[in-house]
């Protein structure tokens, strides 16, 4: 993913076994369109944060609008904790962790 603030990466960090089964094309149909509902949501909440958290104009998320979405989105798909969140800035290449307010934590690697 690329955006204005840097260049982010996505690593699976969890063994085959963790992967979910194989699905139907029903089941995926339906889990689509589960994580699409899901998406618009979690945005939607994102967008009308009291706090102007996530958004700098309550029509495009910021950086940390598009991390927590993207976390929130992991927890949607059953895969918290399976993904590692790195991010490419200006040459320099950090972790960006979730911690348990929802908030997150970019560490230097």
């Amino acid at each position: 993913m690329v955006f204005g603030t840097g260049n982010y990466f996505i690593r699976f960090t969890s063994g085959s076994a963790e992967l979910p089964p194989e699905m139907t094309q029903t089941e995926k149909e339906a889990y689509l369109k589960n994580i699409d509902y899901a998406y618009n949501t979690l945005i939607s909440s994102l967008l009308r944060d009291p706090q102007n958290r996530y958004s700098n104009d309550w029509i495009n998320l910021n950086q940390k609008g598009n991390e927590r979405l993207f976390f929130d989105l992991l927890k949607e798909m059953g895969l918290e904790g399976k993904i590692l969140l790195i991010k490419e800035e200006n040459g320099t290449t950090s972790t960006i962790n979730e911690n348990s307010d929802g908030t997150t934590t970019t560490n230097p690697c």
